[in-house]
């Protein structure tokens, strides 16, 4: 989590990086860890070819979560809040809140 944008990128070779594309993604978490697993769906199928996995300790989680969100909004600025077709979960998750008097 130390290094910077500019250290990864100028140490990393592209050989030395596995590149793939993703348009679904699934979420299994512990009371350690959080894993997002990526997929491709395929229309020959009717399915997702899930091929790739990274599992992450929360803070680091947390830290995708916010800069996954500092690069999306731009996105929504400059070109219109993307619209999903139905069936497709969009709502906005309840967030857990803690009890000021209790854990």
């Amino acid at each position: 989590m130390g290094a910077s944008q500019a250290d990864i990128t100028s140490t990393i070779t592209s050989d030395e990086i596995n590149t793939d594309y993703a348009n679904n993604i699934a979420i299994q978490s512990t009371v350690w860890d959080l894993k997002i697993v990526f997929g491709e769906y395929s229309n020959t199928l009717n399915s997702v070819d899930w091929h790739t996995s990274m599992t992450m300790p929360y803070a680091t989680a947390k830290l995708l979560a916010y800069y996954l969100q500092i690069n999306v909004e731009p996105y929504d600025i400059y070109n219109g809040e993307l619209h999903y077709q139905q069936g497709v979960s969009r709502q906005r998750p309840r967030l857990f809140r803690r009890n000021k008097t209790g854990p």
